[in-house]
C-alpha cells in the first residue's frame, strides 16, 4: 500500500473523490496507488494539489527517506530561527 493510498483511506475518500478535490486525474491517482509512478517523476504542483486535498503536509506523500530529510530540515530551520531571533 502506498502512502497516498494509506492517507486517502484514512481520510475516508475514494479515488474519485480525491481526484475531484485535487484536480488530479483519476487515472493518475490509480497509477500512483499501484506504484506505477512515484512522486519523484512528477512536478511539485501535482504533489501539492494532492497534499492540500488530503490536508497533509507535502512531505507526508514522499518516501520515508525524503520525509525524514524534510522533517530534519524543518527542525534545523526552527533551531536556526531561534539562534537568530
Amino acid at each position: 500500500m502506498t502512502k497516498l493510498q494509506k492517507i486517502r483511506r484514512e481520510r475516508g475518500l475514494t479515488q474519485l473523490e480525491l481526484a475531484t478535490r485535487s484536480g488530479v486525474s483519476l487515472r493518475m491517482i490509480q497509477h500512483y496507488e499501484r506504484g506505477e509512478f512515484n512522486f519523484s517523476n512528477v512536478g511539485v504542483y501535482v504533489m501539492l494539489r494532492l497534499a492540500v486535498a488530503l490536508s497533509v503536509p507535502l512531505y507526508a506523500l514522499l518516501s520515508d527517506e525524503a520525509e525524514k530529510a524534510a522533517l530534519d530540515y524543518d527542525r534545523l530551520s526552527a533551531d536556526a530561527a531561534l539562534l537568530y531571533s
